[in-house]
């Protein structure tokens, strides 16, 4: 409703007052971004990105229709600094060619656009990974030994298995990180012998 609400306020000659609200809602929007960008699970944090694209192209239109060209750039310049985040961007894209097609090609949509193609590029042209490669990256949220041989065994491309004595205290905070980061790893915990 942000741009229906900008679109009258510039129609009475309230110019500033889009402005005004505009600036306030970025504000309010960015922290949404991060917090959502701040969950530890990776489903979480594509849903949070995802509930996002709504608010954020209501958003982007608005700004161009409050002429706030330093607020676009902004926010085009947040949904498209890093892979993850077009999570959110693509489908503010999307969101504005439904209820705003014409907007695309203006100021900051189209600059973000343009920030989205050159994204979804150098994807493309990453190299294929190679079949032999098992490793996995990992957030280093925990420095612990344990972490640390769970990171290096994850890193390793010719790792695919490995048997692992550890105490049930221990073994917990490894099943933890496991499962909190929602690795796509197995995990068992034999019972004969040492577990």
């Amino acid at each position: 409703e942000l741009p229906a609400l900008c679109g009258a306020l510039a129609e009475c000659g309230a110019q500033k007052v889009a402005g005004d609200l505009v600036e306030v809602s970025a504000t309010g929007f960015l922290a949404s971004l991060e917090r959502a960008r701040a969950q530890s699970r990776p489903s979480r944090r594509a849903g949070a990105l995802d509930e996002l694209a709504g608010a954020a192209a209501g958003l982007l239109v608005a700004a161009v229709i409050a002429d706030d060209a330093e607020v676009g750039a902004t926010l085009s310049a947040a949904l498209g600094a890093d892979d993850e985040r077009l999570r959110c961007g693509m489908p503010t894209l999307r969101v504005i060619a439904e209820f705003a097609p014409e907007q695309l090609t203006v100021g900051a949509i189209a600059g973000m656009a343009q920030i989205m193609r050159e994204r979804l590029s150098d994807r493309i042209a990453r190299p294929a990974r190679d079949p032999d490669d098992w490793s996995i990256s990992t957030p280093d949220t925990c420095a612990c030994e344990l972490c640390d041989k769970l990171r290096a065994f994850l890193l390793d491309p010719a790792s695919r298995h490995m048997d692992w004595p550890l105490a049930e205290q221990r073994r917990r905070h490894v099943h933890d990180r496991i499962d909190s980061f929602e690795l796509p790893v197995r995990h068992e915990t034999r019972r004969s012998g040492q577990p």
